[in-house]
């Protein structure tokens, strides 16, 4: 076993292809950053907290070498660049689904599920979790060596994530789901300055109810800006605007028993945003599509190796 400051891996071969990648990852940073250089310690150093050009910070840290997708964005492109869902991690989210202390669950911008395939029926689950405190760990992408406060804070993430996706399953009034959920239901979409413009009633609001309306109800600004916003059914067709299509695809997918969540990660080779942020879909049987065989791995795995490599 190699040691590297508080960092620890297995030089043990042919343990599978995360194993493979996550060994890969593991030798980048070791040649590039100090010993004792956390993830944490990194991120708290490196990672602006405003809106800011990121390019020389980029190139200078040496993260050209390690997150390599041509969907990294540095400049700013209005509010966005590839820090934007940190910077968002730290205030209102936009369609927040669960928080506590810690961790905010959300459904994510953009094109939710689009990674799933073409007419898939399980894009509506898609779920996200980050953390939204400017304390505690705080990592980059799993697939990269973690400490031992790291792994723990993962399998902290993973048990949030399932208890979001069960709240969802027994379709719980809102008031349970934290207060991004509850601030977001009282204000709408509202910009600063504006009166509340609740999005029904939020003491009888389930949480089910509450994402047909937060979606429904979306500005047409946000929805048509950058990321956007847009949702498809199993013809491949955009119903965020319908919200009867979008209910009876949320009950379609959490009311089947043989769904099965699917936690995973994209490694740093596919990574648009330099904030981990841990995937979750409901999928049949759990089955994951083959077009995401190379590109999304899965988080028990990452952390059953974790705890095999600090052995």
């Amino acid at each position: 076993m190699e040691t590297s400051g508080n960092i620890y891996w297995s030089s043990t071969p042919g343990e599978g292809k995360t194993m493979t990648l996550m060994k890969m990852y593991a030798e980048k940073w070791r040649k590039d950053y100090p010993s004792n250089m956390t993830q944490t310690a990194m991120f708290r150093k490196w990672v602006p907290k405003e809106p800011m050009d990121f390019t020389s910070t980029y190139h200078s840290i040496g993260f050209n070498q390690v997150f390599t997708s041509d969907k990294v964005c540095l400049e700013m492109m209005g509010p966005y660049n590839s820090n934007m869902l940190y910077r968002d991690s730290l205030g209102e989210c936009k369609i927040p689904i669960y928080s506590d202390e810690e961790f905010t669950v959300q459904h994510p911008m953009g094109a939710p599920g689009v990674h799933l395939g073409k007419n898939h029926g399980s894009k509506a689950s898609h779920l996200m979790i980050v953390r939204h405190t400017e304390d505690g760990p705080v990592t980059f992408n799993e697939m990269l060596p973690s400490s031992k406060e790291e792994t723990e804070d993962l399998r902290k993430r993973l048990d949030v994530l399932d208890l979001a996706v069960q709240k969802i399953k027994d379709n719980v009034l809102i008031k349970g789901c934290g207060p991004k959920v509850m601030e977001r239901a009282q204000r709408g979409w509202a910009k600063d300055g504006e009166p509340d413009e609740p999005l029904g009633d939020l003491e009888t609001m389930t949480i089910r109810d509450y994402i047909v309306n937060v979606i429904t109800k979306m500005p047409e600004d946000i929805r048509n800006g950058r990321p956007g916003y847009v949702i498809e059914d199993t013809s491949g067709v955009d119903i965020s605007n319908d919200p009867v299509a979008i209910r009876s695809l949320i009950d379609t997918l959490y009311d089947d028993e043989n769904m099965k969540s699917f936690k995973a990660i994209q490694p740093p080779s596919e990574n648009s945003q330099f904030l981990s942020h841990i995937h979750c879909f409901q999928l049949p049987d759990g089955v994951v599509p083959e077009c995401m065989h190379n590109t999304y791995y899965d988080c028990e795995i990452i952390l059953e190796n974790k705890k095999k490599l600090s052995e």
